[in-house]
This record gives C-alpha cells, sequence and structure tokens, in this order.
C-alpha cells in the first residue's frame, strides 16, 4: 500500500493521538502551577522550568502532526499546526527572556554554595527555551513552504487522472464552400 493511502487512512486518529499527546503536558503544567503567583519571581522560574519540557513535546507532536499532514496532502491541518508553531515560538521567546531576568533577580536569594548549579541549571532552562523558540519559527516556516507548495488537497490518484489539455487548440482552416446551387 503507497504511503499517502496509509496516511489518508490513518491521519484522522493519528490527529487526535498526536494533539493529545501535544496538549496533555502543557494542561498539567497549568494544573500543577496553581495556585497562579505570577508577581513571585520563584514562581515563575519552576513555571518556565517546567514548561520548557512540555514546549519540548508540544515541538515533537508539531513535528510529526506536519509530518502526517504533509503525506496525507492536508493543507489546512499544515496551516493549522504552523499557525499553532509561530504562537507557541513567540511565547518560548518571551518565557526565555523573561526568566533571564528572573534568575537575575533572584541570584542574590540563592545560598552561596549552590550558586553554581542555579547558573548552571538557568543557563541551561534559558537557552533550552530560546532554542524551543527557534525550533517553533523554523518548523512553522518549513510548514508554511510545505502548505503553499502543495499541488492539491486531492487524492493523488485523482490528480494523476486529470491532464490538462493544451491551452490554445489549432485547427486547420477550411476553404470556405462554395454556395449550393438554387
Amino acid at each position: 500500500m503507497p504511503p499517502a493511502t496509509v496516511a489518508r487512512s490513518l491521519r484522522t486518529p493519528g490527529y487526535f493521538i498526536l494533539s493529545m499527546a501535544a496538549i496533555e503536558p502543557i494542561v498539567e503544567l497549568g494544573l500543577r502551577s496553581a495556585p497562579f503567583r505570577v508577581h513571585s519571581p520563584m514562581w515563575r522560574l519552576a513555571v518556565v522550568a517546567s514548561g520548557a519540557g512540555a514546549a519540548g513535546i508540544a515541538l515533537l507532536m508539531s513535528f510529526l502532526l506536519v509530518v502526517l499532514a504533509a503525506t496525507a496532502d492536508d493543507r489546512g491541518v499544515i496551516y493549522v499546526v504552523s499557525s499553532l508553531c509561530v504562537l507557541l515560538g513567540a511565547l518560548c521567546l518571551i518565557a526565555s527572556g523573561g526568566f533571564a531576568l528572573d534568575a537575575i533577580q533572584t541570584k542574590n536569594q540563592v545560598q552561596s554554595g549552590l550558586a553554581d548549579r542555579f547558573d548552571a541549571g538557568s543557563i541551561w532552562v534559558g537557552a533550552r527555551v530560546f532554542i524551543q523558540a527557534l525550533l517553533f519559527g523554523a518548523l512553522a516556516v518549513a510548514g508554511f513552504r510545505i502548505a503553499k507548495n502543495a499541488k492539491s488537497s486531492r487524492p493523488a490518484a485523482d490528480r494523476a487522472a486529470v491532464k490538462p489539455g493544451p491551452i490554445v487548440v489549432r485547427t486547420p482552416v477550411r476553404a470556405p464552400t462554395p454556395p449550393a446551387p438554387r
């Protein structure tokens, strides 16, 4: 069976499974971080550090969604996933900047014996979230290009059956026929 046929057969359950796998860690992060203490830099540090894992899973699942949609010729799904990747990339970029500021602000509150570990962990989390922002952006650009270059959302078998005709059809010019005698 051709891969496109298999992808079209598995696309609906695949979309639901991959979407659930992408959304579940983000929802769990929201539930675990309650009650929200947005004014606390320590709380924000913990949420961004935990969110880095959730964003990594969302990135992987978004990639697999684009692959499945591209194989199944679903341009609409590719556009939706790519748009969400733009949004998530922007959120990761904002989170990495906020995380860096919060880490600088709370560095003086860390015990001197743990300062080196705090610095290393902060650099790792900040870099990880920033790299995820770049990867979400790259996936969004690639997805938009794939959707733009896709020929049609019709199955490949239907596209192969329709062959365009020539734009201009040339017919030989006939000589005028004499009028019939009366």
